[in-house]
């Protein structure tokens, strides 16, 4: 995971932010998407059993397909 720094200006909201003559109060929603999952997608998206499975994913009962992702219920 790379975390990117702006610096000074080139970051305009919290410049912008810091220039503020009120107090603001700022909410951050973060979250962690492992690289290796987009990776997973597209290799999936070539291999045509893989396809093929997915469409018939109601034929498996225990699993399920949410968020392009294979899941075991339970």
């Amino acid at each position: 995971m790379d975390i990117l720094h702006k610096k000074g200006k080139d970051n305009i909201v919290a410049d912008a932010l810091s220039r503020k003559d009120e107090e603001v109060q700022v909410y951050v929603v973060s979250m962690v998407i492992p690289e290796f999952l987009d990776e997973i997608r597209t290799e999936y998206a070539k291999n045509a059993q893989v396809c093929s499975i997915i469409e018939n994913i109601n034929q498996y009962p225990k699993f399920e397909w949410k968020n392009d992702l294979l899941w075991y219920k339970g």
